[in-house]
């Protein structure tokens, strides 16, 4: 992912939306993983697996 990737998210995200529900600023709430490649992707699945699988 890129930031003109993100940029393009963004717009698409707020158009799809259409003020359907509030969400914060798009610039903070849609941005860049805080780990370099996808980081922190393994420790949300794991921790969304958990959940699901407790209930």
């Amino acid at each position: 992912m890129n930031e003109n990737f993100l940029i393009k998210s963004r717009q698409q995200f707020k158009l799809l939306l259409n003020d359907y529900v509030r969400v914060p600023r798009l610039d903070e709430y849609l941005r860049m993983p805080r780990i370099q490649g996808n980081g922190s992707a393994t420790p949300g699945n794991l921790a969304l697996a958990y959940r699901v699988n407790q209930a």
